[in-house]
This record gives C-alpha cells, structure tokens and sequence, in this order.
C-alpha cells in the first residue's frame, strides 16, 4: 500500500542574503555560488575567490501517520522517500550527494520572495528561525571561503540532528530526488526527537570549498503544479492467500482488464480495484463453457503504477512494497488510496507482471483512466 503527504511549508536559506525570507516562492532552489575573479589549480581545477549556499527546508504533518502506525493500518516496516522534483538544473558536476537531515528546532515558513526589493525578514532566513524582529537566530555556523584561503563565519543556516542523515547519491542521472529518509521518520514516529521537517544540503566539505557545483531548482508547494514536494510512504499490505486457486496466465499473450474501475472517484475513497486477466487466443478444448470464462491470475510478482495522463507524470511508482497486487477468492485487485492524488485531474493505472523470475517482464497500459474529484 502507498500514501502520499505533501508539505506543510517548505523554504530556502540563503547565506548570500542571510536576512532574507523566501517562504512563498515558487522554486526551492540548492546552489552553491562562486564570486570573484577565477584562478587555475592544476590544468582543469577552477577556484573563485568565496563561495555562497542555500539549504533547502521542508516539513510534513504526520498526524494521521502516526495514527495509522499505532493502529496498525501503516505496517511498522514501511518505507519513506522525500521527493523533489526538478525544474532545473545549471552547471552540475557529473557526481554529486545530497544529504538530508532532521532540522533541529521550529521555524517560520513566512511570506517572502526571492525577488522582493526591499527583501522580506518576516520570516525564516539563514540567520533567523522566525524573523528578524523575533531576532531568535539558529545557533550554528556556516563558512564562506575567502581569496586568502581562510573561512569567515556566517552565523545561522540552520540546526539539524547529525545522528539520523539520510542521502542520495547521483551519476549522470536526471536531478530529481527520491530519497530514503525512513530512519529520520522512524525517529519522529517514535517519539525520540520532535518533527520541524527535513533540511536538504550539499555536503560540509564542498559547501566550504571554492569550487564549482551550480544550482538545482525544484518546484515548491507554493508552484501550482503537480510536481509539488511529497513525502511517500511505501509498505506490503498485499495479501496473495488465494493464488494456489487460479493458474498463473503465460506470458506470451493475454488481457488485463479491470472489472470495477470508475469514471471518477471521490478523494477520499480508497477503492478496491478488480483485476482480471485472460488469454487473448484460449486453446480451443472440449468444454461445455467458454474458454475465455476460465479465471486465471497474474504472477506474485505483479505491480501497479499511477500516471497523470495529461503530463504522464508517475504519480504513484510500481513498488515492491506499496504496489504489488493482492489476490484472494475471487482473484487479483489492489486498493488504490484516492487521498494521496491532486484532486480535478485525470489519471491512468498501468501494470507490470514480472514472468519465469523476472527474466520476462510485461508492461500493459490500455489506458485505464480515472478522474479525481474533491
């Protein structure tokens, strides 16, 4: 089973600009900015004289979580991945680590741009938890490399637990960021340090240094899309009791279809969704029914996937924990958690069934779509 949370509020730190409140703008943007005349260390090395950073925060209720955990709806052993997706991407190296922490202490989202003149200091800032006026300043430090080669100290940037960091780690890949943070959610769940959200970062070692690394853009809860930041929580409610009762579909030609499936669904519906599965061409037999009346099953290791058809954005991710199909008397279904999609859209359900161990993979999107609806 799945669930989706989206923030409570999210903003950006900015040492360039440490009194600055950005809580209503549209990006999230991680950057570590060069000034300065540049100089050579070897043949390919380029240094600038100081360097600037901004570290990215983000919260989310986990009220009904915890609920859900306690009354064992959640299974204990699920999984949690913060999601940020990009919307841009300048002068990255080719590998890269982000990291992820614990923010230690309470924060004010506050209302400001990155583009106010004057600058807002309602809010939370590098220097500040709340505002400038509260005058209530995070207590740790940050650096910025100097053309003598030695750090001067920027206060605030931020407090964060070092003993839960969670990462991501990135090869010529695309931007976007899925990362496990289940230890840090695990410790706000049980209660062993108190949840004022995520704070995402480059490491210390490259924050401090001169060189290069560029900027990455996300969309914000406050961008108006579907690409808002999210919380996934992932873990196996599937059930495959009753799969000794049908035989396994070959894999050379069927057709899924869903018994059940909707128009349009309420947003807070959790469905049971009917899946059945047939062989296109059944082997003509002597039977006093039809062939193609013969229920049979998808293989155990069966998923579902959740797409906005207007965007073909993956909303919901095949997942060997929260996807994977059920099957009980009647056959194959899974619940489809209405709640954790945007509502007034259009999505489709798409399926892929893993055959002789995986070596056989089939894809079927037959345009299973659905609306949303608050």
């Amino acid at each position: 089973m799945y669930k989706t949370l989206y923030p409570t509020k999210d903003s950006v730190l900015y040492s360039h600009s440490p009194e600055q409140n950005v809580g209503v703008d549209q990006v999230l943007e991680l950057m570590k900015d060069t000034v300065g005349a540049p100089s050579l260390e070897g043949d390919s090395t380029v240094y600038h004289a100081a360097t600037y950073n901004s570290r990215i925060l983000v919260q989310f209720d986990l009220t009904d979580v915890s609920a859900s955990v306690v009354s064992g709806k959640i299974n204990s052993n699920a999984r949690y991945y913060l999601n940020l997706r990009a919307t841009e991407a300048t002068a990255l190296p080719i590998n890269y680590t982000l990291y992820g922490y614990a923010i230690s202490g309470s924060w004010t989202n506050g209302r400001g741009f990155y583009n106010n003149n004057p600058i807002i200091t309602e809010g939370a800032s590098w220097k500040y938890r709340d505002s400038k006026l509260d005058g209530r300043i995070w207590s740790t430090s940050s650096y910025n490399a100097t053309a003598t080669g030695s750090f001067a100290t920027i206060p605030g940037g931020g407090n964060w637990y070092t003993s839960s960091v969670c990462s991501q780690s990135f090869n010529h890949e695309l931007p976007d960021v899925r990362m496990d943070v289940t230890d840090i959610v695990r410790r706000w769940l049980s209660g062993s340090i108190q949840n004022n959200g995520f704070m995402v970062k480059l490491s210390d070692t490259l924050e401090q240094d001169t060189t290069i690394f560029g900027s990455l853009k996300f969309f914000s809860v406050e961008s108006h899309t579907i690409f808002l930041p999210k919380l996934e929580v992932v873990w196996d409610s599937s059930d495959l009791t009753y799969t000794g009762s049908f035989n396994e579909i070959g894999s050379d030609d069927f057709v899924l279809y869903l018994k059940n499936i909707r128009e349009s669904y309420k947003e807070i519906e959790k469905p049971k969704i009917r899946v059945g599965v047939r062989d296109r061409y059944p082997q003509q037999t002597y039977t006093t029914s039809s062939n193609y009346m013969t229920s049979k099953r998808l293989p155990t290791g069966s998923y579902f996937q959740i797409q906005d058809v207007e965007t073909d954005e993956i909303i919901v991710a095949y997942d060997t924990l929260g996807t994977k199909l059920s099957c009980d008397a009647s056959g194959n279904y899974f619940i489809a958690d209405m709640g954790s999609l945007m509502p007034e859209r259009f999505y489709k359900f798409v399926f892929k069934s893993l055959f002789d161990g995986g070596d056989i993979v089939r894809v079927v999107d037959d345009n299973f779509i659905f609306s949303v609806r608050r």
